[in-house]
């Protein structure tokens, strides 16, 4: 087993990998083809929702998978095919689809804003 250390660049405890940094530390910078400056910053994981808010997609991934979605679910397929096609389950496929309706209920929404503030009638 690996000797704890403190690392030298982002000051968290962890298994030594090599330069006086920490295993994850150490990894990085090797995965980023060993820069001079040392390992890059970590990446900022997303803030997680708070209790009460609706589900929203989170990342690249996240944009990407409800993109799909919304292109799969439009060829009249069932729930079970859509999850088996996504690699997700139905409580997953539940999500996107009510994510999906309370976008367009959102635009919908905007839209007659806009109208009326278009026709002078005040909301």
């Amino acid at each position: 087993m690996s000797r704890m250390i403190v690392c030298a660049c982002c000051k968290r405890v962890g298994p030594y990998g090599g330069y006086g940094w920490i295993r994850s530390c150490y990894d990085r910078w090797r995965a980023a083809d060993r820069p001079d400056g040392g390992p890059p910053p970590q990446r900022r994981k997303p803030e997680p929702l708070s209790p009460g808010e609706p589900w929203r997609p989170v990342g690249p991934h996240g944009e990407r998978m409800i993109a799909r979605y919304a292109e799969i679910a439009g060829l009249g397929w069932s729930r079970e095919r859509i999850s088996f096609e996504l690699g997700v389950g139905d409580r997953t496929i539940f999500r996107y689809a009510a994510y999906l309706r309370r976008l367009e209920q959102e635009q919908r929404e905007e839209q007659a804003q806009e109208s009326r503030q278009e026709l002078g009638v005040a909301a």
